[in-house]
């Protein structure tokens, strides 16, 4: 039973574990432990704010709703450890100097996108289209085998998935950030190096497109010769 006291109330309502039914009690309790640190840190994130809950004060204009913070946890947070599964990395969906990466000497290089860039599923935004425009557009570039499982950037018009991978030896014209995910080594290399125009088509003049030119060609052949 939930709802012993204000703080169960707010945990129980957004609730990890909730729905699911798991055989192993510790499954159960780890659940229950990332709900305990999500409400802690909503209340901490009000205290820190200055939220005493002043009656006199319009909550609207004080204070987030619940579902707003988690929002804006899950997506505005850095998460930087890659999982062990190569599920990869969660990723900002701003570049905003807000959310930007930790500052590294590749990072400072290149210039911050001023716009705001929401990740979206590519699966609901591009319903109806062919399969293949869901595929990544970074690991298509990089010549990987392109997932379709991606979010859909629609300012760029591109999708990208949420994978980090090890650097490409022999490629040194690519990225070399292997913590990066697609989206972040699009928006914050690919972009700035102007490979790839605002609308997310790929600039054949660049200099990063010439030189990844031959691999892409040979990629070209393996796959015409699986059909």
């Amino acid at each position: 039973m939930q709802g012993v006291d204000r703080h169960d109330q707010l945990r129980g309502r957004f609730s990890l574990a909730d729905g699911h039914s798991f055989q192993k009690w510790h499954k159960k309790l780890a659940m229950a432990m990332i709900d305990i640190a999500r409400c802690n840190a909503y209340i901490c994130d009000g205290l820190a704010r200055g939220y005493h809950g002043d009656r006199n004060v319009s909550t609207s204009r004080t204070r987030d709703p619940h579902r707003t913070f988690l929002i804006r946890e899950l997506f505005n947070g850095e998460w930087k450890n890659s999982l062990e599964n190569d599920c990869g990395m969660a990723y900002t969906v701003s570049t905003t100097p807000e959310t930007r990466p930790p500052s590294t000497a590749a990072a400072t290089e290149f210039h911050y996108l001023p716009q705001m860039c929401v990740a979206k599923e590519s699966w609901k935004e591009l319903a109806g289209r062919s399969r293949s425009k869901r595929k990544c557009t970074v690991c298509s570039f990089e010549c990987r085998n392109a997932t379709q499982k991606t979010d859909y950037c629609s300012t760029h018009q591109v999708a990208l998935c949420k994978r980090s991978y090890p650097v490409a030896t022999g490629k040194p014209h690519l990225c070399q950030q292997e913590t990066w995910t697609c989206w972040q080594k699009f928006h914050l290399f690919y972009l700035p190096k102007q490979v790839y125009t605002a609308d997310g088509n790929l600039r054949r003049s660049s200099r990063i497109y010439r030189a990844q030119q031959p691999f892409l060609k040979v990629r070209r052949e393996q796959q015409q010769k699986k059909t």
